[in-house]
Order: structure tokens, then sequence, then C-alpha cells
């Protein structure tokens, strides 16, 4: 699939494009919020659709043959998610996700909230300050493009899953 989106148009500095909060711009370095690009709607849009999903904008308007709402075998497991507040949780939990999912550190990743809101990081980037990504529950999705195993976030829960390859 080829990249409809001209290249000036794929990255914002619209801070309403991401759902970080102000403790995002407090404790993150500097170096880390220079690695986390927030994405047009339109760019977005496209990497949702090619993605994730090119009918439902939204994981909670997803039906159950969605790719993100089924899985097989092993990918059924559903992981609880820690505390957000505490830091040994989060250095645990991001030790767990750099076990179970197969990225290199500096794998480009997209976080999704919606099909309009997604920016792009890169998987350490993302381990490193995964709680700030967490503005709501329902539904966030991380999509690595150069893999197939994805991760849904929902309801205080973590599945990682198969997603289709991606469209010819």
């Amino acid at each position: 699939m080829k990249d409809h989106v001209n290249m000036d148009e794929k990255y914002s500095e619209d801070s309403d494009l991401c759902y970080f909060t102000d403790d995002f711009y407090r404790t993150v370095t500097r170096a880390d919020q220079k690695g986390i690009l927030n994405l047009t709607k339109s760019y977005s849009s496209e990497l949702w659709d090619r993605y994730v999903s090119a009918t439902a904008r939204h994981l909670m308007l997803m039906n159950q043959s969605d790719w993100p709402n089924y899985a097989k075998g092993e990918q059924r497991k559903i992981e609880p998610f820690p505390d957000t507040n505490d830091a040994q949780s989060q250095d645990i939990f991001a030790e767990i996700l750099a076990h179970q999912v197969p990225y290199l550190p500096d794998d480009k990743i997209y976080f999704f909230w919606m099909r309009e809101r997604a920016v792009e990081t890169t998987w350490q980037i993302f381990l490193h300050n995964w709680p700030h990504f967490f503005f709501e529950d329902e539904g966030p999705i991380l999509v690595a493009p150069d893999h197939l195993i994805a991760i849904v976030f929902c309801l205080r829960h973590y599945r990682i899953v198969q997603r289709p390859p991606d469209p010819i």
C-alpha cells in the first residue's frame, strides 16, 4: 500500500491530537518527548485503516471478527495491567512487555487511541514512558509496522495478539 499522505502532513505539533496529561510534559525527558511524534488526523487514519481496521474507528466499535477482538491459542490469555502510579510496578511491567513482545528497542511503533489519534515513537521510548500513554484504557492499540504482533490494551488488561499481514 502506498503512502497517500504528503510527508509534511504526517506529523503535527498540535498537542490536542494526543492524550498526554500535563504530567507527561513535566516528567518525560525532553529527548523522549522529541521521539514521540503526534500524527495528523489524516495520517493516523491512514495508518489505522492499514494496520487496524478499515471499518471501525475505535476498538469499542469493532465486531468480534475484527482481529483486535479475536485471538487464537495462547494469544487468548489476558494479562492484568499494573498500577500506573507505582514506580516499581511500572518498571516490572516494562520488563514483562520487553520479554513478551519480540520488538527491538529502535523498532518504530504506532500507539493508537482511536483512528484519528495516534503517535509514532520507538519501542524503547514507549517502554520507558508507558504509563503516560494511558489517558484512557478503553482500547488503545500498539502496532509495530515491521511485526505481526500487536498489543491491545483494554479495561486494565492487555492482550498480545497476532495481526493480519499488511495489504499488498
